[in-house]
């Protein structure tokens, strides 16, 4: 009898270990995914897009566009053309919005002000194309929720899998 015991501790000690091994496998191939997702350079570049935006539409002045962003957006946007526009959204937007209390946070704004009228969309093109570019950016993140769907099967398996006693010894 005493010999039975000790074999059904064993086993549950053993199954227990590999599902504690699956788990922390899994846990740390998501955790390198995005990682590895979210380091990548187009969010980066998003981010600069924004920023560049969002100073010249609060008038300070743009001196320079970074490295990375005249290598990504070069054969597309001619940069002297760009630092000339940007220094003209500014104007644009405060006389397209009809609130004048209302502030750019976001680059929503300025997509709304320049669809206000056709002229601000021929006499800022390249402001226009990096506003292209920019929305085209996210169609690359169905990655990240293709993944997050995978971890989310992987969880309910694992949920479904276990016993009650597992599921509160991994709480504990």
């Amino acid at each position: 009898m005493g010999n039975t015991i000790l074999r059904s501790i064993l086993n549950v000690i053993n199954n227990s270990m590999w599902y504690s091994a699956i788990a922390d496998e899994a846990l740390e191939l998501a955790t390198g995914e995005v990682k590895r997702r979210f380091d990548q350079e187009d969010l980066f570049m998003i981010r600069e897009i924004e920023d560049l935006r969002i100073k010249s539409i609060n008038g300070q002045k743009i001196m320079d566009i970074s490295d990375k962003l005249q290598n990504y957006c070069t054969p597309d946007i001619d940069q002297n053309r760009l630092k000339c526009q940007l220094s003209l959204l500014s104007d644009m937007i405060k006389s397209a919005i009809q609130n004048q209390d209302q502030m750019v946070i976001n680059v929503r704004t300025i997509v709304e002000a320049m669809n206000t009228s056709e002229i601000y969309k021929g006499m800022l093109t390249e402001v226009y194309k990096m506003l292209e570019l920019y929305f085209t950016f996210p169609v690359t993140t169905s990655t990240a929720e293709r993944f997050f769907s995978s971890l989310d099967r992987i969880n309910t398996f694992l949920r479904c899998s276990m016993t009650k006693c597992r599921v509160n010894n991994l709480f504990l």
